[in-house]
């Protein structure tokens, strides 16, 4: 069918999807109510210089924010705008028909998915509403059946890789100019949006880092909360951005402050975690230009770049007032910023093993690529793949090491089983996380609930489903062993896809971490390629 007759059959059935709106829902009979002109009452006009002061005034209030954040776009602004850039940088109109169209589709799907997610049908119904509650599980069970279907096609990209994808159509300039909007975009959320939930917390642990020079785990005021629930060296970067701005401390930080309506106890200003959300995703713009560069040119970098910045798991969606992920929280930026610095570091093993490893330190969910990150130095080198792992290992037992020194025991329990339970177990604790709709597993009965069900008692790492998504950690290994640079990237995707579908997630999914690597495996120019067994790159003319 020739692009014409798509084109015509594409407006007859948006039209027609509009009609059948229009007609269902929008066709309603309203009494008329009162016919008025308007009027102005006449009054004494202010100076410029008082003008500008009750503006200034007006924007420090809590109403103030809302007038800055008019100026962004919302999620349904965000939607169109990251399918509009994806039509316009990323899609291949020398080869429409093409699976890799179709894996950028799947992945606007998704965000599409998460649309309303926190406060769909809430003018009509409650959040503890059934019906509510089924339909933003049926939302998620699409989600993982996207994600799903996503993963499973990067992973047969591995064996029978697309043919090369066309050279963009559009001018250098003006895929400059849509990448830098992107990210200045990006940093008018950042500054403009309040950061949320993982910010907050990982914050206030940050503050009780420099007061007490401890981390959050076992903290009679964080433990067992949110407040200790994230990676430390996340409470450190957050420690970090505090002193950069000269954020002041509490001069008493107690044991158990006294919290609420009379509390003395004060929490950091957003300013530091925005100065951290900026500096990381500015990080990973840059690296995704780099990389994109080094593959094939600048013209990809460039696509990269504003194609991940301008994606509606960056900019936020989920509800007007709040969002499901994005840039407001740093367990979205800090961990894929410091995954693709290991990405763009692969040349140089022993330096890609320690930010592989301050990654996993950061957000946890990178130490499951490790496998598929030695198995690629592996297919390289003996040396290659020792240093790595060493690289790795060093960084790995220094946290560990710091963790431990700077903890202390809960009561009743042991330091570890404290640490544990304060991470690992807060995310998959039923009375928390656990019992969470907001996915594939929270409150399942039958098949699903028996997935994620312990073999062994108070372990979640002995569930089926984690047994099974070892079992594959394990395959990457071999897989990446003949891997070019953007098999691994694919590799890595699925990874972190699997670790999506495993999470019990509050709120939302965590498409950022695996994002940036499924443009490169897509977009990629080596995705048509692998590693000989003597290590030389080989075409792949498999279609």
């Amino acid at each position: 069918m020739s692009s014409k007759r798509w084109i015509l059959l594409s407006l007859v059935a948006t039209l027609a999807a509009l009609l059948f709106v229009a007609a269902r829902y929008e066709r309603t009979r309203v009494p008329v109510d009162v016919i008025f002109t308007p009027t102005f009452a006449l009054g004494s006009v202010a100076t410029t210089a008082d003008a500008i002061k009750g503006f200034d005034t007006h924007l420090q209030r809590p109403s103030g924010l809302a007038t800055l954040q008019a100026f962004l776009p919302n999620q349904t602004g965000v939607l169109w705008l990251s399918l509009m850039i994806m039509l316009v940088a990323g899609f291949d109109y020398s080869q429409p028909r093409s699976g890799r169209n179709l894996d950028l589709l799947l992945a606007q799907a998704i965000g599409w998915c998460f649309m309303g997610s926190l406060d769909l049908l809430t003018a009509a119904v409650t959040f503890n509403d059934p019906a509510y509650r089924e339909l933003i599980r049926l939302a998620f069970v699409a989600v993982t059946i996207l994600t799903g279907t996503l993963a499973a096609r990067t992973l047969w990209r591995r064996f029978r890789p697309q043919p090369e994808p066309a050279p963009s159509a559009l001018p250098i300039n003006i895929l400059t100019v849509l990448a830098v909007f992107t990210v200045v975009l990006n940093l008018c959320v950042v500054f403009m949006h309040v950061p949320d939930d993982s910010s907050y917390f990982t914050s206030l642990g940050g503050q009780r880092l420099r007061e007490r020079g401890a981390l959050p785990y076992g903290d009679p005021m964080l433990t067992n909360t949110a407040g200790a629930a994230y990676a430390p060296l996340m409470y450190l970067a957050q420690a970090a951005a505090q002193v950069a701005v000269f954020e002041p401390t509490n001069a008493e930080s107690p044991d158990h402050p006294v919290l609420g309506e009379h509390s003395a106890y004060r929490a950091p200003s957003r300013l530091s975690t925005q100065v951290t959300l900026a500096a990381f995703q500015l990080l990973a713009a840059g690296l995704l230009f780099v990389i994109g560069r080094r593959l094939k040119d600048q013209a990809l970098g460039l696509t990269l770049v504003a194609l991940y910045c301008g994606s509606a798991f960056v900019l936020g969606v989920g509800g007007d007032q709040e969002d499901i992920g994005g840039l407001s929280f740093v367990s979205h930026v800090i961990p894929p910023a410091l995954t693709l610095a290991a990405f763009a570091t692969l040349d140089r093993a022993a330096l890609s093993g320690v930010l592989l490893a301050v990654a996993a330190a950061s957000g946890f969910y990178p130490a499951f690529m490790f496998p598929a990150w030695l198995g690629y130095y592996v297919g390289r080198s003996r040396k290659d793949a020792i240093n790595f792992a060493l690289g790795f290992a060093v960084i790995c037992v220094g946290v560990l090491a710091w963790v431990l020194v700077a903890s202390r025991p809960a009561p009743g329990l042991n330091l570890v089983a404290t640490i544990m339970r304060d991470t690992l177990g807060h995310h998959t604790d039923p009375a928390g996380y656990g019992s969470s709709f907001y996915g594939l597993w929270g409150q399942q009965q039958g098949v699903l609930g028996w997935l994620l069900q312990p073999l062994v008692a108070g372990s979640s790492l002995s569930s089926p489903f984690f047994l099974v998504f070892c079992a594959y950690l394990a395959a990457t290994f071999v897989l990446a062993r003949q891997a070019h640079v953007v098999g691994l990237a694919q590799l890595i995707a699925t990874v972190a896809m699997g670790a999506n579908i495993w999470k019990i997630h509050a709120t939302g999914s965590y498409v950022t971490w695996y994002y940036p690597f499924l443009l490169i495996g897509i977009l990629g120019p080596a995705a048509t390629t692998w590693r000989s067994r003597s290590g030389d790159i080989v075409g792949n003319t498999h279609t």
